[in-house]
């Protein structure tokens, strides 16, 4: 499956650092992330926690792309995936104190 150049980004799986999704709007005790995510084939995807940008990715010649994200805060996160044709929609989460 290729992905349209002029599709808006889409992230696709947001896992924590034991490989378990983490529903969008739930919380994990994670505080590094594994995101995959589809866009244009060969295309340059900025991803970003709000406004700040915490990384950078080129898709496959399929239109997949994978970002780890770590450090994260103690706080809520609402992670977009930007590309040529706009911003995808948000896929929020809570990190959480642990036990």
């Amino acid at each position: 499956m290729s992905v349209d150049k002029n599709a808006v980004p889409a992230i696709t799986s947001v896992k924590d650092d034991q490989g378990s999704e983490i529903p969008n709007g739930g919380a994990t005790t994670a505080t590094s992330v594994q995101l995959n995510g589809l866009a244009g084939a060969g295309e340059n995807v900025q991803i970003l926690d709000g406004v700040v940008v915490r990384g950078q990715v080129v898709a496959t010649a399929a239109g997949h792309w994978a970002l780890s994200l770590t450090g994260l805060t103690r706080a809520p996160h609402s992670i977009t995936a930007r590309g040529e044709a706009g911003f995808s929609p948000a896929r929020t989460f809570t990190v959480i104190a642990g036990k």
